[in-house]
């Protein structure tokens, strides 16, 4: 993830404890967890969007009158 460890992920969460207090500190990894679930659901509408674009589905032929 981004090439950061758990370890660093340790040291920053004890850091924004430290600084932001217990209770902005929680509200905090809220809201960004809610903000990178939202980033990745529009990072893969905005792929599968332009992956249509680039291959769209082959057209199907009208049935032939026998």
């Amino acid at each position: 993830m981004f090439g950061i460890g758990s370890t660093e992920l340790m040291l920053i969460f004890g850091v924004a404890l430290f600084v932001l207090g217990p209770e902005r500190s929680i509200q905090l990894a809220k809201k960004s967890g809610e903000l990178l679930r939202k980033i990745k659901t529009d990072w893969a509408h905005a792929k599968n969007h332009f992956d249509l674009e680039a291959n769209p589905p082959p057209k199907k032929s009208p049935p032939k009158d026998q």
